[in-house]
């Protein structure tokens, strides 16, 4: 592992021709400068690194750390030898983390990525949608709900398609709407069963009269 962090810091070092330093200390880190007096950062171990971020309670644990410097990892393009961005980026102001890309449009989202994700599985905390189910929970009737379609074009508490598109989706708070929507569904199920067999009784006692 410390060969793999060293020999890291060394490719950064002959892409940067800011750096000037590479100094190995007692501490087993080492130090990358500017100048005299201006680090950029080091690779290390050790529990506490003074000016950077405190890196490990564990005092074998390698990390690299920076000092009030951005992180960035990217490279040169091999075709034209220009350089092709960072792939992978920190910001040292809010601690967001940016792959693909350097800046933020919403620096409210901590991952932001330029391109597509794929995940075995996602895990999307959500409160669910039970409270339908409480005996308290007031269900639209169907008359309203056809009403409210017919005027909004979407179903009531979902956002419509123009603003889906120009915002994008909370995952999370839309599937537990549409959890809501199942839910409510369900209901109009179970009470339009209930108007069916109610007829379903008063035809076949009309029937016995005949």
């Amino acid at each position: 592992m410390k060969k793999i962090l060293s020999l890291f810091l060394c490719c950064f070092l002959f892409c940067n021709t800011n750096a000037q330093t590479l100094t190995p200390v007692t501490t087993q880190q080492i130090t990358v400068q500017e100048g005299p007096t201006d680090y950029i950062g080091m690779i290390g171990r050790g529990s506490y690194v003074t000016g950077g971020w405190v890196s490990s309670s564990l005092p074998d644990a390698y990390t690299l750390t920076y000092f009030k410097r951005d992180f960035a990892i990217g490279g040169w393009r091999k075709a034209d030898g220009v350089w092709g961005g960072a792939a992978f980026f920190i910001n040292s102001d809010n601690g967001n983390v940016l792959i693909g890309k350097i800046t933020q449009a919403n620096a409210t989202y901590k991952l932001d990525v330029a391109g597509k994700i794929r995940a075995d599985k996602v895990v999307v905390n959500t409160t669910g949608a039970d409270f339908v189910f409480d005996s308290t929970y007031s269900l639209m009737s169907l008359p309203a709900l056809g009403k409210y379609v017919k005027e909004h074009r979407h179903l009531p508490g979902i956002q419509p398609a123009t603003t889906m598109q120009q915002e994008g989706l909370d995952v999370g708070d839309n599937q537990t709407k549409l959890l809501q929507k199942i839910e409510e569904l369900t209901l109009y199920i179970i009470d339009l069963n209930k108007k069916v067999e109610e007829q379903e009784k008063k035809i076949n006692a009309l029937e016995k009269k005949k």
